[in-house]
C-alpha cells in the first residue's frame, strides 16, 4: 500500500517492490527509501563509469557499485544552521544508526 499511495510512476513502483523483496525491507525502511528518493539516486548510480565488472567477480562487482554512491542523503541530521562539528555529526549518526546504515546501502545493512 505504501508503494501504491506514495509512488506515482509505474517503473518506480516496480523498482521499489523489487528492492523491498530482494533486501527484505520492513515497512519503515521502505518508507525511508521512498522519501529519500532512492530510485532516482540509484538511476544516477547506473550512469557511473567503473571497471568493477571486469576486475571483480560478479557478486562483488554489484556490491562495490552499490556501495560507492555519488551522494549520500543524511537529511535526518538537522544541520539547518550549517555549523555542526564532526563530533555532532558523529553523534547524530550514532543516534540514528539504522537510518545511517540504510543510507549507506546494500552490503552495509541487510
Amino acid at each position: 500500500m505504501e508503494i501504491i499511495t506514495k509512488v506515482k510512476d509505474i517503473d518506480q513502483r516496480l523498482g521499489h517492490a523489487k528492492q523491498t523483496i530482494e533486501n527484505g525491507w520492513s515497512r519503515n525502511v521502505l518508507i525511508l527509501q521512498i522519501n529519500s528518493n532512492l530510485y532516482d539516486r540509484q538511476a544516477r548510480n547506473e550512469l557511473k563509469t567503473n571497471n568493477f565488472q571486469i576486475t571483480l567477480p560478479a557478486n562483488d562487482s554489484d556490491l562495490a557499485r552499490d556501495i560507492f554512491k555519488d551522494k549520500y542523503n543524511f537529511e535526518f541530521i538537522d544541520n539547518s544552521q550549517k555549523q555542526l562539528h564532526e563530533r555532532q555529526i558523529e553523534k547524530a549518526l550514532i543516534d540514528d544508526v539504522i537510518k545511517f546504515l540504510t543510507e549507506l546501502g546494500r552490503g552495509f545493512f541487510i
